[in-house]
Formats: structure tokens, C-alpha cells, sequence
């Protein structure tokens, strides 16, 4: 049921929270500087704020005291909850405000990261200005790492099953696809791409450039040297004294191979 004329204009009326059991469409605002987040509470707790991202951010960093709870309509069936919030955000074209809080357009479930594109830019974005030190990244690294270790092996089995389905059955869009397969950079079956190249230089002073490790084995084979010492030695930058690739000097780098 909605309230009293000024709230469906969206001046919200504040209600004794502990005498009526009603679901309801809330508002919370910021008192340092008047930016809000509008969302439903099924359980009508006067204490509850809201659990939008960037609102949790928000009563963070500025303090829970700081935000105060208005409400804009008391409803009493979940699916009519859902609806009014998805009006009262539209109303106050909350997703595209830049002083709310919102980044979904409401409803069951949120669905916020469907929204992203519009809900986080700027200095909406929590990670908008953030940097983060070596050390920080280290131990975001460290973690995970840790968490891959810990993980059950069937979780992990099953995660990567459903991930991989959920890729295969993601639509691609046929422009991109077409696009990659023209790319001079898509080599699969075109017989050429990123290789390596391998810079000989004899004792005499002679330089061969070869491509491709097949390559190299052919020519050690051909002129009678190691492919073996040069690998584990030579590209080390280990001298040899003796044996059959004395005097040789050898680096190798990448390089792409087009058609």
C-alpha cells in the first residue's frame, strides 16, 4: 500500500518502524552529502541500511550514523515489493543519478553485474582512484594461491566443468569472430605465427639466423653440433672449453612469422 501523496512524489514519510509488520521500499541517505541508495527489506528492520555494494563502501567510510532510513511505500506480498522497487528506482532514475548509491535497477535477485556498465563509472566504481602497493598485490596473489591449494578437488572439478559450459554456450558475436579469424595474429592452422629465432655466430666469425627449433636440429645435425650443449650451456651463457661447439656464441629471442 502506498503512503500518503507526498511519498508517491518522492518525498519520503518516515513511519514508527516497530508498530506495523509491512514489507517495505526504503530509502537511505547520506546526511554528509545527500547521496542515497534506494532497495526493499521484506523484514521491515529499522536498523538495516542496505546491502548495496557501493552503499557498503559508503557507511564505511563515512559511518553508519551518518545515513538515515526513510521509506517510500509499504507493501505486503514479496513479488509486489519487487515491482514497487523496481519503480521507485526508475522514478529517481537511480542507476544513471551520479549522487545515488544504486547500480541495478531492482527486483528479485539484483542481478547487479548485468548493470556494471552503467552503475560503476567514475567515481561510482569502488575501485575508482584506488591503487595498490607491491607488496598488497603480492599478498592478493599469495591468497589465492592459497585458496586454490585448499580447495576441494570435486568443488574445483565441477567449477571448472560449469565454467567451461557456461563459456562454450556464451553467443559470440559474429563480427568479432570474423574479425579474429581475418587478424594477421590468428595462425592456428595457417602454418605461421610467434616463433623463435635462433642467431649463430661460428669461430670464423659467420652468422646464421635460424627459425624455428626443427630448424636448429637440422643445422646442428648438418654441420656436426650439439643441440643439446647448445641449449643447456651456450644460451646460459656458459663458455665452452672443449668439445664440438667451442668458439660458437648463441642467443635466441621472438619474433612473428607472417605469411
Amino acid at each position: 500500500m502506498p503512503l500518503a501523496d507526498n511519498a508517491a512524489r518522492g518525498h519520503a514519510t518516515c513511519l514508527q518502524l516497530d508498530i506495523n509488520n509491512y514489507m517495505i521500499i526504503y530509502k537511505t541517505v547520506n546526511l554528509i552529502n545527500k547521496h542515497y541508495y534506494i532497495g526493499k527489506d521484506q523484514q521491515n528492520n529499522p536498523t538495516y541500511l542496505g546491502s548495496g555494494l557501493i552503499l557498503a563502501k559508503a557507511i564505511k567510510k563515512y559511518g553508519k550514523e551518518n545515513f538515515i532510513k526513510e521509506i517510500l511505500e509499504e507493501c505486503d506480498n514479496p513479488d509486489i515489493l519487487a515491482e514497487r522497487e523496481k519503480y521507485w528506482i526508475a522514478h529517481y532514475n537511480a542507476v544513471n543519478d551520479p549522487n545515488s548509491y544504486n547500480i541495478a535497477k531492482g527486483g528479485h535477485g539484483g542481478h547487479t553485474g548485468a548493470y556494471h556498465k552503467v552503475g560503476l563509472l567514475g567515481n561510482k566504481n569502488p575501485m575508482f582512484g584506488k591503487t595498490y602497493s607491491d607488496e598488497e598485490r603480492d599478498s592478493f596473489g599469495e591468497r589465492m594461491k592459497a585458496w586454490h591449494r585448499l580447495e576441494d578437488p570435486i568443488k574445483k572439478s565441477k567449477r571448472i566443468e560449469e565454467s567451461r559450459a557456461a563459456q562454450a554456450n556464451r553467443p559470440k558475436n559474429p563480427e568479432s569472430v570474423e574479425k579474429m579469424r581475418n587478424s594477421k595474429y590468428h595462425t592456428r592452422g595457417k602454418g605461421y605465427g610467434w616463433v623463435t629465432v635462433y642467431t649463430l655466430i661460428s669461430p670464423n666469425g659467420e652468422t646464421f639466423v635460424i627459425k624455428t627449433k626443427d630448424n636448429l636440429k637440422v643445422f646442428c645435425k648438418k654441420n656436426g653440433l650439439s643441440i643439446g650443449i647448445l641449449e643447456s650451456r651456450i644460451f646460459k651463457g656458459v663458455k665452452m672449453l672443449s668439445g664440438c661447439m667451442v668458439g660458437w656464441t648463441a642467443s635466441r629471442s621472438k619474433e612473428m612469422l607472417l605469411p
